[in-house]
């Protein structure tokens, strides 16, 4: 990902979390949240985190690429806080602390 795209990357989820009323700010401690995800749930050192989880997953398909409007049916329908890290071809990550009812 060149410069261009990374400042790209980092405006529209500055623009998704603000239409959300979410602060577009990254947590302070990105480096030390990210190096404890790791340690937990990935093993060795994939080129994307999916490819190496720790944890057996369940996969589940959504028409249209649409999986992401489906968390909720997925998962609890709460306020709770998860770590919603972003990026693009495994370049810099992206972490904000945030409700899963927003992601």
């Amino acid at each position: 990902m060149c410069e261009s795209e990374e400042v790209n990357l980092r405006s529209e989820l500055s623009a998704a979390l603000i239409s959300e009323g979410l602060s577009p700010n990254e947590i302070e401690d990105k480096e030390r949240v990210t190096s404890l995800i790791e340690k937990r749930f990935i093993s060795g050192t994939p080129r994307a985190w999916w490819l190496s989880l720790v944890s057996k997953t369940e996969v589940y398909s959504f028409a249209d690429n649409s999986g992401y409007q489906h968390l909720l049916e997925i998962f609890p329908a709460d306020n709770d806080k998860v770590w919603f890290v972003v990026d693009d071809d495994n370049k810099e990550k992206f972490v904000f602390f945030i409700p899963l009812n927003k992601v």
